[in-house]
């Protein structure tokens, strides 16, 4: 966890002091903005990525919160579903409202928060009837069949 934050922190760093010092026309290969993906984003992203792993291990190792997260264990088992719908659904949403190009930081964590409750509670209640979540189940059933 702590050697994800260090990472994250890192190459954010590096970044802002690279953009500094560099052409213009260099900068966007140089942030940590998604788009375009270069290599201090995709440093960042796995950074974040490590520590927030690090961290979701560090509640699970307890018992006693142990039973409180079981709801997203559902998410973990409907990834693919998940992501998916992210994309089509979150991304498209906020597109619709203007918020991924409004440039105020202040509604991503909104965001975020509102998908991942939504997307935490479907995959819960989805797997209180369904074993595989509805892409998980596509994929299954496409990826399974025996080779001719």
């Amino acid at each position: 966890m702590a050697g994800g934050a260090l990472l994250a922190l890192a190459s954010g760093l590096l970044s802002a002091w690279l953009q500094d010092f560099s052409p213009a026309r260099l900068s966007p290969f140089l942030g940590t903005k998604p788009l375009p993906p270069g290599p201090l984003y995709m440093l960042n992203a796995g950074g974040i990525a490590s520590a927030a792993i690090g961290g979701c291990l560090a509640l699970a190792s307890r018992p006693a919160l142990a039973a409180r997260l079981a709801p997203l264990l559902a998410a973990g088992r409907q990834t693919l579903t998940l992501y998916i719908a992210h994309i089509l659904i979150g991304m498209g949403v906020l597109e619709e409202m203007g918020w991924l190009d409004s440039g105020e930081l202040a509604r991503v964590p909104a965001a975020a928060v509102l998908y991942c409750s939504a997307a935490v509670a479907f995959a819960w209640l989805w797997s209180k009837r369904f074993r595989h979540g509805p892409l998980e189940w596509l994929m299954r059933r496409v990826c399974d069949r025996p080779a001719p």
